[in-house]
């Protein structure tokens, strides 16, 4: 059974100072330091690696929303050509602003 929110206050109130002092024990900005510098050309390739999926991935979901608004025919041609052959991954913000631009608003 899940602990409810505010048991969960409770208990923190009742017992702030162990568990705060339970966290300074475990952090030592020593070793973390150490660790960082041992470990930072794969930290970086993680988060640039992280970075480029999050980018593909906003971009393919915005391409296919726009997909289901009505574009003309050579925009919706390049739209598809981008998401069919991967190409999504390597378009810019400014490219999507373009496009989006190109979409007639509903409302007019």
């Amino acid at each position: 059974m899940p602990i409810t929110n505010a048991s969960y206050q409770k208990y923190y109130a009742k017992n702030r100072d162990v568990l705060i002092e339970k966290m300074r024990e475990k952090y030592d900005p020593i070793k973390k330091h150490e660790y960082y510098e041992e470990h930072k050309e794969q930290m970086k390739a993680a988060m640039a690696e992280r970075y480029r999926n999050q980018k593909a991935e906003r971009n393919r979901q915005l391409l296919t929303n726009l997909l289901a608004s009505p574009l003309p025919d050579e925009l919706r041609q390049k739209v598809n050509e981008l998401l069919a052959n991967e190409g999504y991954k390597e378009v810019n913000k400014h490219f999507i602003k373009f496009i989006e631009k190109q979409v007639p608003s509903i409302t007019a």
